[in-house]
């Protein structure tokens, strides 16, 4: 029996298992190849669409299917087949007018299987990124057809939504927090609603989290030890479900501060290469 037979490691892919210019460290590369040799199962568990994180899974080794829209769907690249999918709730395009009404500078983005559809208002930065990754979205008012994986509230500013929170005037991002929590408080628990980034809400089914997802994938392939590593509040419920659970050392401050997670090396050196050689003695 190899060291890691037991194991599924699930991994975040932006800004853990990628660095923050959005390149995979080859230590990373290479220690997923070291687990999988030894027996162990490994896939990216993101927020990322289905069609957003096929723009780069290609990169990574993987020998179990992928967790995409924060859990709420679950996809395997290797047979382009999808194992099971939970659609937002039927009132939530309710929401673009509530976000709307902010008056706030946001972008709204619906996330369905075939692609991602901006609604009214481009931001640079989002468009930039996308283009970065090679995912071309569609351009269109609210009347996005169903059904929709996920919405998207992003307040990014300049070139890049990969933002410092130390880089945002305090009084932006309070602005931002509370229009979270408005549409928190509207959903009223029939949507899950996290930040992935400091301005950049998701809005996916209710009973879906990258935690859930994570701990079900676990089972279903038979593996008794699930392994996880995240940086950002999305990625807050997978590592509290994981055995064991690792952050980069340049992770969100909110993650850093829950007690139990491992600290491994930067996001542009190999947070998740580290996270192996931990598991490795700690197996």
């Amino acid at each position: 029996m190899d060291k890691f037979s037991d194991v599924l490691f699930t991994s975040d892919f932006d800004h853990t298992l990628s660095a923050p210019d959005s390149t995979v460290p080859k230590s990373n590369i290479e220690a997923i190849e070291y687990f999988i040799a030894h027996g162990g199962k490994f896939c990216l568990n993101s927020g990322r669409s289905v069609p957003l994180l096929r723009c780069r899974v290609h990169e990574i080794p993987t020998n179990a299917p992928c967790l995409c829209y924060n859990g709420a769907a679950c996809y395997d690249y290797a047979t382009e087949s999808l194992i099971y999918a939970n659609i937002l709730p039927d009132f939530a395009p309710e929401l673009v007018s509530l976000v709307q009404n902010s008056g706030l500078n946001v972008c709204m983005e619906v996330q369905r299987f075939d692609n991602h559809y901006e609604i009214h208002r481009q931001l640079p930065a989002r468009l930039k990124f996308l283009a970065q990754e090679g995912l071309h979205p569609f351009f269109c008012d609210e009347n996005v057809p169903k059904p929709w994986m996920k919405l998207i509230v992003c307040g990014a500013d300049g070139e890049t939504v990969s933002e410092r929170l130390e880089d945002i005037p305090k009084a932006d991002f309070d602005a931002f927090l509370r229009l979270q929590k408005r549409i928190d408080e509207y959903c009223a628990g029939r949507c899950y609603v996290t930040r992935s980034m400091p301005r950049l809400i998701e809005i996916s089914n209710p009973d879906c989290n990258k935690g859930k997802a994570a701990r079900a994938l676990a089972n279903e392939l038979g593996r008794k030890i699930l392994v996880c590593a995240g940086d950002a509040p999305n990625d807050e419920q997978m590592l509290r479900e994981a055995d064991f659970a690792f952050c980069p050392s340049d992770a969100d401050k909110s993650i850093l501060h829950i007690e139990g997670i491992y600290r491994t090396d930067a996001s542009d050196v190999g947070c998740v290469a580290g996270a192996i050689a931990k598991l490795e003695k700690l197996l």
